[in-house]
């Protein structure tokens, strides 16, 4: 069980009746109605979670909505046989709404990705919060979340709940994701300006890889204390090298992983001092 709220910049999850763990996903790039997007893997990703009592969080992009009339990118052989009418932004939401019930009710949050932003400022249609209204019959009772911003996730067990915070920070990403670095760098970019998180994810360059940095800190008594960052870079459902025609192809890109990052979410015990422990679970 959780409950999750949120204010300006940050997303807060409290885990309720929380036991010896929970796994959490956060999923980027689903772009879940383009025709290349592997939906049977998405499936078994999101039933594994909701299978292990985990909760979900979409952090943008879960559309792709590309096919739109004024959209310059819009190609036919790019949409699915049941988007293909005159009410195409409102057959993205229905059908969406339809299809993501079932997990309904262990979403934390709708975050906004690229695609999305397009959408609202070419159409004056915002597809996040016409999805969030949709699943709220079936059980959803998260947040509508910024393009980027942080998530704290709290555990209410024992006495000592307080000290049970995990500290992270999401970007739907940015930048071209270069194809040495792999969207790595653009952590180092980050890292200048964050402090005191435990993890950063991000999407949007469609790659799937993980890095930990080892913190130091002096605390408020003088001593030196070290902690773990994760670094996150989780990929997409879409897969666009089977067929090699289309934009990706033309732009000399080369396949990519599909899947993305969850943790595990960990009580721990040090001495007289209680923490939360994460460890990332690779998707793929």
């Amino acid at each position: 069980m959780f409950e999750v709220s949120k204010t300006d910049s940050t997303i807060l999850v409290r885990l309720l009746e929380f036991s010896k763990r929970h796994i959490h996903y956060d999923v980027f790039d689903a772009h879940w109605d383009n025709p290349k997007c592997d939906r049977a893997k998405l499936t078994k990703h999101l039933k594994w979670v909701v299978k292990n009592g985990g909760t979900l969080g979409f952090k943008g992009d879960l559309f792709c909505a590309m096919q739109g009339k004024y959209d310059p990118r819009a190609s036919k052989s790019d949409i699915r046989p049941e988007h293909q009418n005159a009410r195409y932004l409102d057959s993205l939401v229905s059908t969406a709404a339809e299809w993501f019930a079932p997990y309904a009710p262990y979403i934390t949050d709708l975050c906004y990705g690229n695609h999305e932003t397009a959408i609202l400022k070419r159409h004056e249609v915002d597809l996040i919060e016409r999805l969030a209204e949709a699943l709220r019959p079936h059980g959803f009772k998260g947040v509508v979340g910024n393009y980027a911003g942080f998530q704290m996730f709290t555990v209410i067990s024992g006495s000592d709940k307080a000290s049970c915070r995990l500290r992270g920070y999401y970007n739907h990403g940015f930048g071209g994701g270069g194809p040495v670095t792999k969207g790595l760098i653009d952590f180092s970019r980050t890292d200048v300006y964050l402090d005191n998180v435990h993890y950063t994810s991000m999407g949007h360059v469609h790659q799937l890889t993980s890095d930990k940095t080892t913190v130091v800190k002096v605390n408020e008594r003088g001593d030196m204390v070290s902690y773990d960052r994760w670094h996150l870079r989780s990929s997409t459902y879409k897969e666009e090298y089977k067929v090699l025609n289309g934009y990706h192809i033309e732009k000399g890109r080369g396949p990519k992983p599909l899947g993305g990052w969850a943790f595990e979410v960990r009580r721990v015990r040090a001495g007289d001092k209680v923490a939360i422990k994460m460890t990332p679970i690779c998707l793929d």
